[in-house]
């Protein structure tokens, strides 16, 4: 079936902010949910990616496009962060070795040293990474970059490596889901399936607590599986297995709320200001971890708290992300707000 433009916008976009108050729950690592929470939220994200990516047939347009969208938020992000590191931490990062090694990973696409002698991208590297994955199908075809999948996924599965923390190399483990992304293009449920009269609400409900209770207990036996380092847990059928049902939950929820809340201001604000909450919202989350974990003794009440303060983190972007597609719009890939309503 295909697609309705509009139709897609309000969930998708839905479905991303979702998978962001996930993004930011798991980086709090709570205590009950953290294989959960790992074992979608990331391959989501680069399915949205995948599902929303166009294709630019000349070369200039396309660079041109990558350039402001991607690169340029990358590098004054990953700039600022390096300079509030330094700034606070700086008994740790203050040396020139440190300070050249932080702006090595910048280019390199260096998540994060090891040995914490200098400061790596962060959450950066998802942009990182989905720069090159789009370079990739700029140049290639939409079949080269299936048996692309399949190769990498095999490769990963023979190598099982750890511990990686290039970006570029984390793309083996991502490629998949975008280019799965790409494939749900041309298929959608339309709106009219999921109204009120001909798709029964407690059948959703029912549908999405069966999944996450299906989820809930394969993530657990495949434990967190970090992309980011090229982790895909104990099995890699199993973490395929979970990322996939993982994005039909969000897609199965986006479409509830699309049917009960429709788009609106807020929707559209978050959604333009993506890549700014993925590039500074380890900062609040850090101050949350710093204060309220140490005095919360219920390991499932900091995991319900963590997150609430998740979608509160989200909320407080709004304003920022207003203020910056305003004044520095280059901080958000000069997107700009396009409201639903």
């Amino acid at each position: 079936m295909k697609l309705n433009s509009s139709d897609r916008k309000i969930w998708i976009d839905w479905f991303k902010v979702l998978g962001m108050v996930l993004i930011i729950w798991g980086h709090m690592f709570p205590y009950h949910f953290t294989d959960f929470v790992y074992s979608f939220s990331v391959p989501a994200f680069f399915w949205a990616s995948g599902y929303l990516a166009k294709v630019e047939k000349e070369n200039r347009i396309f660079f041109h496009k990558l350039w402001r969208s991607l690169i340029v938020p990358y590098l004054l992000i990953s700039m600022v962060n390096l300079v509030m590191c330094v700034t606070i931490f700086h008994h740790h990062y203050l040396s020139v070795v440190g300070v050249l090694k932080s702006l090595m990973a910048i280019p390199l696409g260096i998540q994060s040293f090891p040995d914490n002698s200098a400061i790596g991208i962060g959450a950066l590297w998802f942009v990182f990474t989905l720069g090159v994955i789009k370079v990739l199908q700029h140049f290639t075809s939409r079949k080269f970059m299936m048996v692309l999948s399949v190769l990498c996924l095999m490769l990963v599965h023979v190598l099982h490596p750890s511990n990686c923390y290039l970006a570029f190399v984390s793309s083996c483990l991502c490629l998949p889901f975008y280019t799965l992304g790409t494939c749900c293009q041309g298929f959608d449920i339309s709106q009219s399936h999921f109204t009120k009269k001909t798709w029964i609400p407690i059948y959703s409900f029912a549908s999405i607590a069966v999944i996450i209770i299906a989820l809930w207990y394969l993530s657990s036996i495949n434990q967190a599986p970090y992309l980011y380092k090229l982790e895909y847990g104990r099995n890699i059928f199993l973490m395929l297995l979970n990322a996939s049902l993982g994005i039909l939950l969000l897609f199965l929820i986006s479409k509830r709320l699309e049917c009960l809340l429709g788009g609106g201001n807020l929707l559209a604000v978050i959604n333009s200001g993506m890549i700014l909450v993925l590039g500074f919202q380890r900062w609040f989350v850090l101050i949350v971890t710093y204060i309220v974990k140490p005095r919360i003794v219920s390991h499932f009440v900091f995991d319900i708290l963590s997150l609430m303060f998740s979608v509160l983190i989200l909320f407080i972007f709004i304003p920022l992300i207003i203020a910056t597609s305003r004044y520095i719009p280059a901080f958000i890939g000069f997107r700009k707000i396009k409201n639903h309503e």
